[in-house]
């Protein structure tokens, strides 16, 4: 008979709480219990743990091999399962896989398999919802994206992928482009629109701001700076000119954004509108050298992505929970706020707050375990232990 587990002495933290208590999981994977102090229970002794809910990368785009614009390739499904037993090892128990920039018909081909990923083995982590990096972004702040490619939105295509994908959906929208504004509108019900890769002025950036973006795909990177006179996205962001629901990306690497601007980000924007993602590429996890994403040319150095024979960055390379100690190292923010960053923020922004992004008793545990240098311990997927 399988016995219930029982996480003594740990510092457990939520977005609501930090105390040292326990953490009670039956043999099913439940939360049964989880309590501020000590128990008469036997237990194992978690002293110097600590025990959170498990992070949600809300950006990549693939890692150890694994591309997810390589869905429906004969190798995938085995590259996958590849992928999602090393991300268990950066702290993640769900993700939001990213296409970059590709034709129409092989985007609206591939769509039909999304669902289908999505229920891939459950006790690993979970595919939360499709990211559309591209191609509907601005020529101008395209980054890493074939220049041929980029399109306004199309609304046939997105009447196509409302039918196919079940889980929720993101788009990458410049809205400066012809008639990506309406549409945003239009649609803003039906997917989540993420402002980003666009030259958008500040008037703009406003209007979709205040009419249909949910998101901010990559804060600083690839879009309209902040300006004195000719106004951009972040003027608009630091003017706050948004709803309260609004999830803002941040690279939080010290590269793709430096630490002290990371800082200043966590002083002037709320915590609760702040997600860490990785924009991992495929070949994370492996050594440096020359790489393809698309078909652009990249450069692998360390942790970082690069366009071939340039310094443009293209990507990461960084594991999440490396970003999500730099993000506490760069802000000395509380463990709380650092649940707020890593997973409860995604969670709510892709409706899934109801059993990710929080410990909850009655629910099955998505959690994971840290040591006092935020290294990777164990965790649960869906209440499955990992070590």
């Amino acid at each position: 008979m399988v016995r219930n587990l029982i996480y003594k002495n740990a510092l457990i933290t939520t977005k609501d709480f930090s105390f040292v208590g326990f953490i009670e999981i039956d043999d099913s994977g439940i939360v049964l219990e989880i309590k501020e102090g000590n128990t008469e229970k036997s237990g194992i002794d978690c002293s110097g743990l600590i025990i959170m809910p498990g992070f949600i990368d809300s950006h990549t785009h693939g890692g150890y091999g694994m591309a997810f614009d390589d869905i429906g390739e004969e190798h995938f499904v085995n590259d996958y399962v590849n992928y999602l037993k090393n991300l268990v090892k950066e702290g993640v128990v769900a993700f939001v896989g990213t296409t970059v920039t590709s034709k129409l018909e092989r985007l609206e081909k591939s769509s039909i398999l999304i669902d289908d990923l999505s229920k891939t083995n459950i006790t690993l982590p979970k595919l939360a919802a499709w990211y559309y990096e591209g191609p509907f972004i601005s020529i101008v702040k395209k980054g890493a994206h074939e220049q041929d490619l980029i399109i306004p939105l199309n609304e046939p295509f997105l009447k196509k992928i409302k039918k196919n994908i079940l889980i929720p959906i993101i788009f990458t929208v410049a809205p400066e482009v012809e008639n990506n504004t309406n549409l945003i509108e239009k649609y803003k019900n039906d997917f989540i629109f993420a402002l980003g890769h666009s030259n958008a002025n500040f008037e703009e950036s406003k209007r979709s701001l205040e009419n249909g973006i949910k998101r901010i795909t990559h804060l600083y990177n690839a879009m309209s700076g902040f300006h004195h006179h000719d106004m951009g996205i972040l003027n608009a962001i630091f003017n706050k000119v948004y709803k309260d629901d609004l999830n803002i990306e941040i690279i939080s690497d010290g590269v793709h954004v430096d630490n002290e601007v990371i800082k200043y980000s966590y002083n002037n924007i709320s915590i609760k509108n702040i997600s860490i993602v990785s924009d991992s590429l495929p070949p994370k996890g492996f050594s440096d050298g020359k790489y393809k994403l698309g078909n652009l040319p990249i450069d692998k150095e360390g942790n970082w992505f690069y366009l071939e024979g340039t310094k443009t960055l293209s990507g990461g390379a960084c594991p999440y929970i490396y970003l999500v100690k730099n993000f506490k190292d760069s802000t000395n923010c509380s463990l709380q706020e650092l649940v707020m960053v890593s997973s409860y923020n995604a969670a709510r922004n892709l409706k899934m707050d109801e059993n990710f992004g929080d410990i909850v008793k009655g629910k099955k545990a998505n959690i994971v375990f840290l040591d006092k240098n935020i290294e990777y311990v164990q965790s649960y997927i869906n209440g499955h232990l990992w070590k």
